[in-house]
């Protein structure tokens, strides 16, 4: 089986890719997603599907039949066939990977054997079987240079190496590793590395080559020499074979994992560069540092310490430069932190200006977690000493994250100091709600920028702590108070009054009941609005300089009393706005029960009183005239004037 990932499956909308599943039956070659299975297959395919493996880019697919024939197909086309090759054994490999995208490397455990498949050749390894034809063999293939045609790619060969792993892995299970490059071998006791020898490799260290890379290495040697033929090499090549074989130096010099191999390409590099006025310099300076940052990190002894970077600690990581590229720095930093190489990973960091904070971070915690027995008065103290050595990480440090480390190990005492280096108040705000400090959580809301820390503080207040305990802490926060009062105005008035009455604000108490007395006016039968604003009449009356309030809701009491009379007498319809409509409506029945009119009407536009019948109509009502003021704001307008209140 092998699993297609949705960005190597060949749908045409990148919203509709899929997970793809190969089965291999003995019938036939399936691929199953999530709405269709189709039979797939290359026809030369005449067996059963036993093993399969896909390539790292997803475009290639290696699939071992019973027969013992390997097939690469395409996996934007499983029907078309581009390569195959007979191994000649039936039974069926327990590992197959592949190695980079030119060929595949099958395992067998029992007995062990390893082989590498490439374009219609292949190369076999019988795992702890050392014959002095074997031993032969590959002493003269290491004598002519440790390289290998394979096909149409070349195949490094280490002897030695392979020996050792080849006598260790007979005794247990070896475990293939595809890479971006080549493959990884993983046994109990070692890891060895299998890939293509790059082209720049090949083109320069080939025997015999007259590649611009071997050109101008010939040529260095001889300028190493003293040699005058170094000027005869070098004014054959010419200025563009010479650009391309400082490049091809360059790429080669990546790739290499030996210092001194490294040394002597870039040496080379460097001497041809003086003879090309266009080359860009910058990109020299850049491998530089990538082979620094490499040679550091494979390094797994105290030598071969290179002095651009002085690192403290051996990773030991067998890294390639195209490893390096596709995992980027700044996964290379995070992978060094994880195997706790803290030191190297902030060197690292520091030596290509990177950020550092996030190594600081992850040192700060394992320290936390593996001092287990260190004071917090200690622990504390080394860790802001080295984060304050790192200036540009010691800003960016997320002492938050830290903190809460420490506070799920139970170190209450060590979080909350640390929590007080932190600069981002929503962080802290977050890890002392979390730490049930509602008190200090609502200064450092205060504090902040934001109004929305204060509200997250009260929200959580309100949730997780009584009511009396948060009013009674609201008390002393003068600025949350307002932003609670104003909330709870929109939101929960009954919330409100109960915080006015437990802080005995009667002023705030009395003010809001009338102030929902006068929004409730018209929808609340007047007896109910009395009983509210007699209260509010008492609340104002236990404070200073209220008694023109407390005046005022007495008067509107006594004119909601008369109302009440009103409506028990039948004069005015139930229920009225207001008190002046009811006067309105009183005098207004008045009038149609016999009483005397006003004498005076009120003009709709000026206000202006004038004699109640002097318009057109002139009778009882108002008349059709004209206001005989000379103010009014429409003179000889000839508006209607109408009876709009009475006078008092």
């Amino acid at each position: 089986m092998a699993v297609l990932e949705p960005v190597l499956t060949s749908a045409d909308d990148v919203g509709t890719a899929q997970v793809a599943v190969l089965l291999g039956t003995e019938a036939a070659l399936l691929r199953v997603d999530g709405e269709t299975v189709q039979r797939v297959g290359a026809p030369e395919m005449a067996t059963a599907v036993q093993c399969m493996a896909v390539s790292a880019s997803g475009k290639l697919l290696a699939c071992f039949t019973a027969d013992g024939q390997l097939h690469v197909l395409l996996t934007s086309d499983l029907t078309r066939r581009i390569s195959h090759y007979d191994t000649q054994l039936v039974l069926p490999p327990d590992d197959m990977a592949w190695c980079g995208e030119d060929a595949v490397l099958l395992s067998w455990q029992d007995p062990p054997a390893l082989m590498l498949v490439g374009p219609g050749d292949a190369i076999k390894y019988s795992l702890g079987v050392e014959d002095e034809e074997d031993e032969e063999e590959e002493e003269e293939e290491g004598d002519e240079g440790d390289v290998k045609p394979f096909g149409s790619a070349a195949i490094r060969s280490a002897p030695a190496p392979a020996s050792a792993l080849h006598a260790e892995s007979a005794q247990g299970r070896l475990i293939l590793i595809p890479e971006c490059d080549g493959v990884r071998l993983l046994s109990s006791s070692h890891s060895d590395f299998i890939s293509r020898v790059p082209e720049p490799t090949v083109s320069a260290f080939a025997l015999a080559s007259t590649a611009p890379p071997a050109l101008l290495l010939e040529a260095f040697d001889l300028f190493e020499r003293r040699s005058a033929k170094a000027d005869e090499h070098v004014r054959a090549m010419g200025v563009g074979v010479m650009g391309a074989a400082v490049h091809a130096c360059m790429d080669a010099a990546a790739h290499e994992v030996d210092l001194d191999g490294q040394k002597r390409l870039l040496s080379a590099a460097a001497f041809g560069r003086a003879f090309c006025r266009k080359f860009p310099r910058d990109r020299m300076m850049s491998l530089c540092k990538d082979l620094r940052v490499l040679n550091a990190v494979r390094r797994a002894e105290e030598d071969g310490l290179t002095n651009g970077m002085r690192a403290m600690e051996m990773a030991g990581m067998p890294l390639t430069y195209s490893q390096y590229k596709e995992l980027s720095p700044a996964r290379l930093i995070a992978r060094l932190c994880s195997t706790h190489h803290h030191l190297l990973a902030l060197r690292v960091a520091t030596f290509l200006s990177l950020r550092t904070e996030s190594v600081l971070e992850h040192w700060a915690i394992s320290k936390i977690l593996s001092a287990s027995q260190t004071p917090d008065e200690v622990l504390y103290d080394t860790i802001i000493k080295q984060v304050d050595t790192d200036k540009r990480g010691s800003l960016a440090v997320s002492f938050a994250a830290i903190a809460t480390v420490a506070f799920h190990t139970g170190r209450h005492e060590l979080a909350t100091r640390l929590l007080e280096r932190e600069v981002h108040t929503g962080r802290q705000v977050r890890l002392l709600l979390e730490m049930g400090a509602f008190e200090a959580a609502l200064w450092k809301a205060e504090a902040g920028p934001d109004a929305d820390f204060v509200f997250q503080v009260l929200f959580q207040l309100l949730d997780k702590a009584p009511e009396e305990q948060v009013f009674e802490m609201l008390k002393s926060h003068p600025t949350a108070r307002s932003l609670f009062i104003s909330y709870c105005k929109k939101s929960d008035i009954p919330l409100l009054m109960r915080f006015y009455e437990r802080c005995s604000m009667h002023q705030c108490v009395a003010e809001q009941i009338v102030q929902q007395a006068a929004q409730e006016a018209g929808s609340v039968w007047p007896q109910e609005r009395v009983r509210e604003l007699e209260a509010a009449a008492e609340l104002f009356t236990r404070t200073r300089d209220n008694g023109f309030q407390a005046k005022a809701v007495e008067d509107s009491v006594k004119l909601l009393r008369i109302q009440q009379q009103l409506e028990a007498a039948g004069t005015v319809q139930l229920p009225p706005p207001t008190a002046t409509a009811t006067g309105h409506s009183a005098t207004a029945g008045s009038s149609r029960n016999g009483a005397a009119p006003p004498s005076h009407c009120y003009c709709h536009w000026c206000r202006g009183g004038f004699p109640r019948g002097r318009g057109g109509g002139g009778g009882e009502e108002c008349g059709g005239g004209e206001c005989e003021r000379d103010d009014c704001c429409m003179p000889g307008s000839r508006q209607q004037p109408r009876c709009s209140e009475a006078e008092e």
